[in-house]
């Protein structure tokens, strides 16, 4: 898992050890780093079970988690923003049976869980909020975390967060806000 750490690092990604489902360190936000001797400092005790990024500003990144299991992809294509933009991007399934996607940053879109409303399946990882990377161990089934094949960060480029998703969630009133 260190290597996986040091070649995000080589990305320019901030990057800091996860015990489970939360970060390993209280003050993860700022001791994140994308420096590999930095790497190697924070990963040296053995049970940290994974890689966390910080998402937002600080990265550069924003992602959208969309849960299957929640109607995430339905809801997507009730409101005609599931386009092929969300395919040229980074991205790994999640255990939902749903995907995370990593997208350039937006500063328009707020972090939050269930963005659309409840039971909409999506959410937002932005600045203050941080996301776990693959080759992590899943903290519910122990599994290994991997991006889908062609879609890792050294295969393909970040995209721009999309603009039809960016237009449909800055709308003023929205019926899924209910």
């Amino acid at each position: 898992m260190l290597e996986e750490a040091i070649q995000y690092g080589r990305l320019g990604w901030k990057v800091f050890p996860m015990n489970r489902r939360s970060p390993a360190l209280i003050d993860w936000q700022e001791r994140a780093t994308s420096d590999p001797v930095g790497i190697l400092k924070l990963f040296e005790v053995p049970y940290r079970m994974g890689i966390g990024l910080v998402t937002g500003e600080k990265n550069g990144l924003t992602v959208v988690d969309v849960k299957d299991s929640r109607n995430g992809f339905r809801t997507m294509d009730e409101l005609g923003i599931y386009d092929i933009q969300f395919q040229k991007t980074p991205c790994f399934n999640n255990r939902t049976g749903g995907r995370r996607y990593f997208f350039k940053y937006c500063l328009e879109a707020v972090s939050g869980t269930e963005v659309f409303g409840r039971d909409t399946g999506i959410d937002i990882l932005n600045d203050g909020t941080f996301s776990f990377l693959p080759l992590s161990i899943h903290p519910e089934n122990g599994r290994s975390i991997k991006w889908i094949p062609g879609q890792g960060p050294a295969e393909v480029d970040v995209a721009p967060f999309p603009l039809t998703f960016l237009a449909v969630y800055l709308q003023p009133y929205n019926w899924w806000r209910h």
